[in-house]
């Protein structure tokens, strides 16, 4: 076990190495720091990101999950590990010596020295001339390193005097001279960092940006919502969510609530892979809330006039999340709740299950959005209808949902289709189950 402050102050500034080592789902990420690519866990075209100066401490954001405030949490989500085994993958990484607290490790092999330079140039010893580059600490300590390499690193970063940089000695080797000495070889990377001064006041400058932008993603998911209209089957204008619910099969089922609403002209802006396609689209819209109610996004379904999915790249989108906010344990609360309630993944199939059970069901989303739900007070039973997908990631977020619902005291069941699925197809969902066989093929009935 590595010592887990030796390991943090040694990774300050290399997680650009680390994460191309532990982590090369994050290549893509790495290549456009501060701009969205695909989420390298949920997939999608714009997801995540990692901030753009990642490299000193790992941080980045997943529009599902929320923020990751350094490079141990972003390798324990994407890798699945817990913390004590990223901070030994980073420590084996990094070369240090396990067990060893952080002053010990300061010996090892691989040491990193942040500082401002104070003198750089040779420095006269009782064995001869050795290139010296002596610097004061934030703390205030003084330390000096020495090495034939170490000038050729600093040449090659153009260090003067003054500035505030980062040494790192990555290895050393124990030399036999001619006459019979050993003597150590350093081999070392120099390069230009950030004063404190000067990461203050960029930190506090993304910080004030971060808050705006936040604020400004808040302010546009609202108003989008207080545009939209509430959705009546005889309402003409909502004609095309009618057509696209009773193509599902599900335009017989209950609406007594207005989380599922509609926007006549819904604005559908495309990926970098559509080549910034911006068209208008009719749209069913429904709130994605928090377990307190509260509204923390939108989700868009873009349609055709004849009710299918528009022909774009992803025509189910959710509206960029604020700083800091995360869909983990939102749902879409599609009706009100009982003691028994029902959830599932997707919008369609949760309307699926109320048109067949009677029981209101809400949408999770996700199979992760599903594991990370917890029901509100009052509900004593939870019936988890699960997708059948090749991979089996449904089913088995179905069953991680249902044994952390036991292990708080609720009744919950998993509800699997024991339907196989079709040669080449990816899956089944009750929505399929509902539009094959109808509300009989169900495995509970309400009232």
């Amino acid at each position: 076990m590595y010592d887990k402050k030796s390991v943090k102050a040694a990774a300050v500034g290399r997680w650009d190495q680390i994460f191309h080592a532990l982590a090369p789902a994050l290549d893509e990420a790495q290549k456009t720091p501060g701009r969205h690519v695909p989420c390298p866990v949920h997939g999608g075209r714009n997801g995540f990101r990692l901030f753009p100066r990642y490299d000193q401490t790992g941080a980045g954001i997943c529009n599902t999950c929320g923020a990751f405030t350094d490079g141990f949490a972003v390798l324990c989500w994407i890798n699945g590990w817990s913390f004590p085994q990223a901070v030994n993958a980073v420590g084996n990484f990094l070369r240090l010596t396990p067990g060893k607290d952080a002053s010990a490790n300061a010996q090892g092999a691989s040491t990193k020295y942040v500082g401002r330079i104070l003198f750089m140039g040779y420095e006269q010893f009782r064995t001869g001339k050795s290139f010296t580059v002596r610097l004061r600490t934030q703390s205030g300590e003084t330390v000096s390193c020495r090495g034939v390499d170490l000038k050729r690193a600093a040449e090659a970063a153009r260090l003067v005097k003054g500035n505030w940089v980062s040494l790192c000695r990555l290895a050393e080797q124990e030399v036999r001279l001619v006459d019979g000495r050993s003597v150590r070889k350093y081999l070392w990377s120099a390069s230009v960092v950030e004063s404190p001064e000067e990461t203050s006041e960029r930190l506090a400058q993304e910080k004030k940006e971060l808050a705006l932008e936040s604020e400004h993603k808040r302010m546009s998911i609202e108003k989008f919502w207080a545009q939209t209209r509430a959705y009546r089957a005889d309402d003409p204008v909502c004609e095309p969510m009618r057509r696209y619910l009773a193509h599902r099969g599900v335009d017989a089922a209950p609406f007594e609530t207005t989380e599922l609403r509609f926007m006549p002209n819904c604005l559908y802006a495309g990926s970098k892979e559509e080549e910034g396609v911006r068209k208008f689209y009719p749209a069913m819209v429904a709130a994605v809330r928090d377990e307190e109610g509260n509204l923390v996004t939108v989700h868009r379904t873009y349609l055709r006039p004849e009710g299918v999915k528009a022909p774009v790249f992803e025509p189910k989108k959710l509206m960029s999340l604020p700083y800091g906010q995360t869909i983990n344990g939102c749902a879409v609360k599609l009706q009100p709740c009982g003691p028994v309630l029902c959830v599932a993944e997707g919008i369609e199939t949760s309307l699926s299950v109320t048109a067949a059970t009677g029981y209101p069901c809400w949408s999770c989303l996700s199979a992760h959005g599903l594991v990370e739900f917890t029901p509100p007070d009052g509900v004593r039973t939870v019936l988890i209808f699960a997708d059948k997908d090749v991979s089996g990631v449904g089913e088995e977020a179905a069953e991680k949902l249902r044994s952390k619902l036991a292990n708080r005291g609720l009744l919950a069941v998993v509800c699997c289709i024991p339907d196989p699925i079709p040669v080449g197809g990816k899956g089944l969902d009750w929505n399929d189950v509902l539009r094959a066989k109808g509300p009989e093929a169900f495995p509970v009935r309400g009232k």
